[in-house]
């Protein structure tokens, strides 16, 4: 043949997909327990912490927030933004977090940084929890957040902020949550991607096997 017909096919991406490590559910508790709200980034520390183990939203995502993003409707205290390929998410806030996030808002009001609507929620800030100027924090000070506290209650495993959103995903599958609410709740586009970080197939006292009737 002159030409050959599967020259612009494209071909699939080789994929090497790496296990997320996450926490338990006592680690959490453990984890939001350890924070020191007395120190100055305390309450950035503890509000960052929640709305990611509550939310599920990606590091990206919660850098952006902005403090009208933070909203009632439907009679629900909710945080909008906007995720992968533009799909915009509302996600209604646990009351811990809305606990934990209204300190922080009051907290930075107390230190004359009275949060306005285009502001950005976490803003930029040193580790001992002086903010520098009105920017918005970065991606590697989340990092830090989170490797900081979880070296605290002594977790060993590379545990990053994905890692609260695999956290999330795999506590409410284990719970009993429908699979594709759950898909919904962190803006997957496939509800495959939810079901890699189902703890439950780890699990062998739950395999079919035992709900066998013939037996």
């Amino acid at each position: 043949m002159a030409v050959n017909p599967t020259a612009h096919i494209k071909r699939p991406k080789d994929e090497v997909i790496t296990p997320t490590n996450d926490l338990s559910d006592d680690q959490v508790k453990a984890l939001l327990d350890s924070v020191d709200v007395s120190k100055k980034s305390g309450h950035l520390h503890k509000a960052i912490l929640v709305l990611l183990f509550s939310t599920g939203m990606r590091k990206s995502e919660l850098i952006n927030l902005r403090f009208q993003d933070y909203q009632e409707h439907q009679g629900l205290k909710i945080i909008q933004f906007m995720g992968k390929r533009g799909k915009i998410s509302r996600v209604p806030l646990h009351p811990a977090a809305i606990f934990h996030l209204e300190n922080y808002i009051q907290y930075m009001r107390i230190i004359g940084r009275e949060l306005k609507d285009p502001d950005y929620i976490f803003q930029s800030c040193t580790t001992r929890g002086n903010l520098i100027g009105n920017k918005k924090l970065q991606g590697t000070s989340v990092d830090y957040i989170i490797k900081h506290h979880c070296k605290n209650i002594g977790v060993k495993a590379n545990i990053t902020p994905h890692s609260a959103r695999a956290t999330v995903i795999g506590s409410l599958l284990e719970g009993g949550v429908d699979l594709y609410k759950v898909s919904q709740l962190v803006n997957h586009s496939n509800v495959k991607t939810t079901q890699a970080y189902d703890k439950r197939k780890k699990s062998l006292i739950d395999s079919p096997v035992f709900k066998l009737k013939y037996f």
